[in-house]
């Protein structure tokens, strides 16, 4: 485990790049002022921004930690004594690579966001409730081309609130970062607070971080409690043992295809798709407080959605194949990286000790 150390450090320098992008004043596209689409009234946020931290941060890493220490316990029970140990660090691991699939999917959507939201510089819906241009100097800053419609594009020279007008410069340069649309603040990522690395907390990115957080609970959740759409483990045709289902007089021999699975509780489908539900509606928050476009909210819990996806997958095996658990640890020799020609990270099975490798029915777990 000391290895996943060299991810921790990895996933807090990125974290510190991507922070700095938040210095970075974004790129200020031409406007119309008579553009309907950036002329909705400025209004607070539904969801603010330490509500945002608890529930797509705080309340995912927390429920990780406490199904996990419920799991453990569980199986510590039924493990014989001189096992447990074992049993306790198998599932400290699962903990830990709850919490890095986690942390991973928050650091991919949290740079993706600050590095393309200030290279974008696309005005938010409310812009000119945060620009307050100086309307009767419209010339002064028309350009020299047009927009399609025929409008006038000025500069953003124009904006008085960049001279301590209107909502306040802060406002006005987080109106260019429409999109993406995500979700950060000093509280949001676990490992280490982000103003540590001198970011402010304003809501510049949110669904990205919503949909990357929450999502991939809904996932966690569901490798689990094996929660997910029955597959079959053979495709090939087994006789039953038990009568044959009979049809219209003929035997259907592939009936035992159908025991190879089942549905999985109701209840549980319901309980994982939680967090993805509070994920939409967070989303829907955005849109209807006029902070982000609707391209801008689809598109970022499209790419929220893939980060949370992507940090379950490095960590966790498919769903349905998972019985509940992750990938091993890397190999001892392997930790910081493998050699041409080797296929894996994992430690050969040939050096593996038998007593840790505790596998389910073995230990009466």
């Amino acid at each position: 485990m000391k290895g996943q150390l060299t991810s921790v450090y990895s996933l807090r320098v990125f974290v510190a790049i991507a922070g700095s992008f938040s210095a970075v004043s974004p790129s200020k596209r031409p406007f119309s002022l008579a553009d309907p689409s950036i002329s909705l009234p400025y209004k607070k946020d539904t969801i603010s921004i330490a509500l945002a931290a608890i529930v797509c941060g705080v309340i995912p890493a927390a429920i990780i930690a406490i199904v996990s220490c419920s799991i453990a316990a569980w199986r510590a029970r039924r493990a014989d004594v001189h096992l447990r140990g074992q049993v306790a660090r198998r599932e400290l691991w699962e903990w830990l690579t709850g919490w890095l699939g986690l942390g991973l999917s928050f650091v991919t959507a949290f740079f993706f966001a600050q590095a393309v939201k200030n290279l974008v510089g696309k005005p938010r819906p409310d812009f000119l409730a945060r620009c307050n241009p100086d309307s009767a100097n419209e010339s002064a800053y028309a350009l020299e081309h047009y927009d399609p419609a025929g409008r006038v594009l000025v500069d953003w020279h124009i904006c008085q609130t960049k001279n301590g007008g209107g909502v306040g410069i802060s406002e006005f340069n987080d109106g260019f970062r429409s999109f993406p649309s995500g979700h950060t603040c000093s509280k949001i990522f676990l490992l280490q607070r982000l103003d540590s690395y001198g970011i402010c907390a304003n809501p510049s990115t949110f669904v990205l971080v919503a949909f990357a957080g929450l999502l991939y609970l809904s996932l966690w959740l569901a490798i689990k409690f094996s929660v997910g759409i029955p597959i079959l483990y053979s495709d090939r045709m087994h006789i039953s043992k038990d009568p044959p289902f009979e049809h219209g007089g003929i035997y259907d021999e592939a009936s035992s295809l159908r025991r190879q699975n089942a549905a999985p509780p109701l209840y549980l489908v319901a309980l994982i798709l939680i967090p993805l539900a509070v994920a939409i509606y967070i989303a829907t928050t955005r849109y209807q407080d006029g902070k982000h476009h609707g391209f801008d909210v689809v598109f970022s819990a499209i790419i929220g959605s893939i980060s949370g996806y992507l940090g379950l997958r490095l960590y966790h095996l498919p769903i349905g194949k998972s019985a509940g658990r992750s990938w091993g640890p890397r190999g001892r020799d392997r930790a910081f990286g493998i050699k041409i020609g080797v296929l894996t990270y994992a430690e050969p099975v040939e050096n593996e000790r038998r007593t840790e490798d505790i596998e389910i029915g073995h230990t009466n777990l």
